[in-house]
């Protein structure tokens, strides 16, 4: 009777059991090795350029339902500037109007190689434990999540493990041109005419690595970022420069988001493990928070540029004394950095935020600024009509405005702790005498 049984179960058509060809038997054992692939990341080593490619690009096709690789460009040495983008429906469905982009980038300096790695374990939690975390589960509802944990591919490459304070082309720390990609984007107070130049103009006789940031900032609309850097542990933001110029360093250069810098810094390093204690073992800054000049100044940084030219708002995370540390240090760098990393994403749902359409044929405006008054910094609506405006907790008032259409009123606002206000404006078209006021 057993035996019957079990002849029935194996080859009988009798019973109401799934049928499975070879081809299916082939897919599943893939989706299982991928699966096993992606729980591989070693908090033991390095993760080196041919090795991440393949996990990243396993990773996405295991799970598409939650992530989309992509690249941005090449380095010259032609490797991908891979990005992941993390959110639930990422391969399947337009981001939805209103949800917020935000970004990490790593190892610019190809020979500061920490920060490539925690983006690594970052991408990697979200893999395996987005599924079952509400935490994380939030982050995918709420955030468009872009993760490029090597800006400089070639330098990382070059670089050696255990060399802590290496500043040169053999050391990794440029690219193959022996250009500092922290040094070769558009600077305010240097290249002022660029302001009002075109793309190509502003792209000119730049690296390819820059270019291709340079292009993924000004034609997506960021709201939040971070660069992950070595040598220090400390949160740096704008501006890196300042109108005095070289050598003068130790003066503050402070941007028209001052204030909401330093609740963004205060952010990532009071859930640092150390950061904020001023014990570091490298130099020690009062919260573990600088002006990016006030420590020392340079031109053509990254995250000077993020603010300048678009609505990103970006600091430089400096996460360890020792730029390429042995890799026995990354399990405790990461449980360092966990914490500070997934508060930094939520950050992005401060402030206020909205749409501008056109109060007549209620399509979106892009282009409009939205101005905060006191505030010399405006924000620009996206394709879609979209805008974020980062703030600390507050009273604000705010306007919109676009060319052709005629100023919105003053609004008065209140932005608490948490997620950010909503404000959508209606904007009436310059000739239209039904407008209210006109």
């Amino acid at each position: 009777m057993a035996v019957g049984f079990l002849l029935i179960f194996l080859f009988g058509t009798s019973l109401a059991f799934p049928r499975f060809s070879f081809d299916d038997y082939l897919e599943a054992v893939a989706r299982s090795r991928q699966a096993r692939r992606i729980e591989e990341i070693s908090k033991a080593r390095y993760t080196h350029f041919d090795d991440m490619e393949e996990w990243m690009k396993e990773a996405a096709e295991s799970r598409p339902d939650i992530v989309r690789l992509y690249s941005i460009g090449k380095s010259l040495q032609g490797r991908d500037l891979w990005v992941f983008e993390f959110r639930n429906g990422a391969t399947t469905e337009p981001r939805p109007i209103g949800m917020p982009m935000m970004k990490y980038i790593g190892n610019m300096h190809g020979n500061e190689a920490v920060g490539k790695e925690m983006l690594i374990y970052l991408s990697h939690l979200f893999l395996t434990e987005g599924d079952s975390d509400p935490r994380l589960q939030k982050i995918l509802n709420t955030t468009s999540l872009h993760i490029m944990p090597t800006m400089n591919p070639d330098g990382f490459e070059r670089a050696k493990e255990g060399d802590c304070w290496g500043g040169d082309f053999a050391s990794g720390r440029t690219n193959q041109n022996t250009v500092d990609l922290n040094r070769n984007f558009p600077d305010q107070f240097r290249e002022p005419h660029l302001k009002r130049a075109t793309l190509k103009e502003i792209l000119r006789g730049r690296q390819p690595e820059t270019k291709a940031v340079i292009e993924w900032v000004v034609k997506n609309p960021f709201v939040l970022s971070a660069n992950l850097h070595g040598g220090a542990v400390v949160a740096s933001y704008p501006f890196d420069n300042s109108k005095a110029g070289f050598p003068i360093t130790g003066a503050n250069s402070p941007s028209p988001d001052d204030s909401v810098f330093r609740m963004l810094a205060k952010t990532y390093s009071k859930n640092h493990a150390f950061m904020s204690d001023g014990i570091t073992g490298c130099e020690q800054f009062p919260d573990g928070i600088t002006n990016g000049a006030s420590w020392y100044q340079l031109a053509g940084g990254m995250q000077d540029f993020n603010y300048v030219y678009s609505n990103c708002l970006e600091l430089t995370l400096e996460l360890s004394c020792c730029k390429y540390p042995p890799a026995e240090k990354l399990a405790q760098e990461w449980e360092n950095n966990r914490e500070a990393l997934l508060k930094y994403i939520e950050a992005v749902h401060n402030g206020v935020k909205g749409v501008v359409i056109d109060a007549i044929t209620e399509k979106p405006i892009p282009g409009a600024q939205i101005s905060i008054l006191g505030i010399g910094k405006d924000i620009i609506s996206s394709s879609r009509g979209e805008y974020w405006r980062l703030t600390v907790p507050g009273k604000y008032s705010v306007v919109a405005k676009k060319k052709g259409y005629q100023t919105s009123p003053t609004i008065d606002v209140v932005v608490n702790k948490g997620d950010a206000t909503i404000l959508n404006f209606k904007l009436y078209p310059k000739d239209d005498t039904a407008a209210p006021g006109a």
